[in-house]
């Protein structure tokens, strides 16, 4: 933390030292020179300047575009929209105000900076940007595309709104230390070297980074409110801070702009997030978090609730660590609680989650549940206490995916004992291995599902509404295949009504289900063992008890 203020103070020094000597002559813009549109430029005082649009799009040059304190420029272009692309050699300071009854673009490959007395008001949208746009694309209308290789900073420490538009900072590095609103469209900060910015929002977002870099960051420690809002930057750094007690990032959605909030680096990049972050969408439910990077450090609070819960999803290709608090559940009486998946390679888990009811879902490469230390190399782990925590107020499902070089494996080398309403499912890719008991809930309520082997899917209709519906079901399910192995070290009992399934039918490989030493014991209204009769193969068993030849019955039914 102290290692990012330090660079952002850097920074802030690095823009401010020459904006001061701007600043002090107390500035309006030069030199305008109008490239296309019905344009007109008046002066009206020392301290004002005034612009006229008539028309849908304007492109305005000007050699340089500073506002300094107590000074202001006025855009009158209606519901239109004002491209202006600074020429010169100087970085923008904008530290009186700027007002606009359309949209406004700010363009300027040397920097853009807004002090702390700077205000800007647009009824339309408002983007500033160190890399341009093409003047035929802008004029065209629809997708902008930004693209330069400014090493220009967008800085952000004043008052930016955007009434009936978004807001847009993007560049190679952008900080926001002041606030921004955009009450009927999103906020983004978007770092890079060539952004997509969309005519309409998509299920992926307004923005997206087609090329990036990791010398991109993204740095946010002000205020955020807005219908959606957006931190990008594809193989860079994304920084969230808590760096004032009112600071937060609120995307509170509206009918044509859902409530969510994504906060992505790429694959490579990094995403920070210690502050406060909340998204409901325009009818009052729950709205949607988005956060995925090659490393996610989640140290602050992510809120979805509403009168259902929302939904929270943290990814990763390398790392998550997550110690913050995530709220997904819903505030009315009869609401739904939310969905919450936090995943990463590796994962260290250190949180709380609250879906009311929902689902949270984990799944790291490998996973152990224990008190003491892991015997599983690489795996992640959880404490039993912690499994019982997230089992109070949530369905939890522990899936591991596995990979080229990680089998995949769940071992629960702790016991785990939850009185609880709701559902535990262990889905292994590879094997279940039980060294300690696990109870969940009772014989009328809560439920335990073990899947080995497997494969993000299953054909058992059961077993499906088992896990997506696991509150509902008042029994548990152990259900297994060929590809995986359940291994229940310790003795295992049930006595509730669900059902036990080991293997699928017409599978190439045996199986088998039996002790090395003790009993095997199998208490049953029906008992279906069935070899398969797959015609491609020449021999199948189903095997109950202990056999060391490997095939045949081992044991008396």
């Amino acid at each position: 933390m102290m290692k990012t203020k330090t660079l952002l103070t850097a920074l802030l020094t690095t823009c401010l030292m020459p904006a001061a000597a701007v600043m002090a002559d107390g500035p309006l813009p030069t030199d305008p020179h109008v490239v296309a549109g019905d344009i007109t430029i008046t002066q009206p005082s020392a301290t004002q300047l005034l612009l006229q649009q008539s028309g849908a799009a304007g492109i305005v040059d000007w050699g340089s575009f500073s506002i300094g304190t107590g000074n202001g420029v006025q855009f009158d272009n209606g519901n239109g929209a004002t491209l202006n692309r600074v020429t010169g050699n100087d970085l923008s300071s904008i530290m009186g105000s700027l007002n606009a009854t359309g949209s406004v673009y700010l363009v300027n490959q040397n920097g853009i900076v807004f002090g702390k007395s700077g205000v800007v008001n647009t009824g339309g949208t408002f983007v500033a940007s160190t890399l341009d746009i093409d003047s035929g694309d802008f004029l065209a209308g629809g997708d902008d595309v930004f693209a330069g290789n400014s090493n220009g900073y967008v800085i952000n420490l004043g008052r930016i709104s955007a009434l009936g538009g978004d807001v847009a900072l993007m560049g190679r590095t952008v900080v926001n230390e002041g606030t921004i609103t955009a009450p009927n469209g999103t906020v983004g900060l978007v770092a890079g070297r060539e952004i997509l910015m969309r005519d309409a929002s998509l299920d992926d977002g307004l923005f997206s980074v087609r090329i990036g870099g990791s010398d991109t960051s993204v740095s946010d420690s002000g205020t955020i409110r807005a219908a959606a809002a957006e931190l990008r930057a594809n193989g860079g750094n994304v920084y969230a801070l808590a760096g004032n007690t009112d600071g937060t990032i609120a995307a509170t959605g509206v009918a044509k702009v859902k409530g969510r909030v994504f906060l992505t680096a790429g694959d490579t990049g990094k995403v920070q997030v210690d502050k406060s972050v909340k998204a409901t969408g325009a009818d009052g439910k729950g709205g949607k978090v988005t956060v995925g990077a090659g490393t996610v450090d989640i140290a602050g609070q992510l809120d979805v609730t509403g009168t259902n819960g929302g939904e929270v999803r943290i990814t990763s290709d390398i790392e998550t660590v997550f110690s913050g608090e995530i709220l997904a559940y819903g505030k009315g009486p009869a609401s739904t609680g939310g969905f919450v998946e936090v995943s990463g390679k590796h994962l260290t888990y250190d949180g709380t989650v609250n879906t009311g009811g929902g689902t949270v879902l984990i799944d790291p490469d490998n996973i152990e549940v224990t008190d003491g230390n892991s015997t599983l190399a690489g795996a992640t782990v959880f404490t039993s206490g912690q499994v019982v925590d997230l089992l109070d107020v949530n369905n939890f499902i522990l899936e591991t995916t596995g990979s080229d070089t990680e089998a995949g494996s769940i071992v629960v080398s702790s016991q785990i004992m939850a009185f609880t309403p709701f559902t535990l499912t262990l889905l292994a890719h590879g094997d279940i291995v039980a060294n300690a008991s696990i109870m969940v809930g009772d014989d009328t309520v809560g439920g335990l599902n073990l899947v080995a082997g497997w494969d993000g899917s299953t054909s058992t209709e059961a077993f499906e509404a088992s896990v997506f519906d696991g509150a509902d079901l008042a029994s548990q399910t152990i259900f297994g295949n060929a590809s995986g192995t359940l291994y229940f070290v310790n003795e295992t009992r049930r006595s509730a009504s669900g059902s036990v399934f080991i293997g699928e039918g017409n599978q190439f490989n045996g199986i088998s289900v039996g002790a090395y030493s003790g009993d095997t014991n199998i208490y049953a209204n029906n008992l279906v063992l069935t070899g398969t009769d797959n015609p491609e193969v020449n021999y199948g068993y189903a095997q109950l008890g202990y056999n060391a030849s490997g095939f045949g019955v081992g044991a008396n039914l």
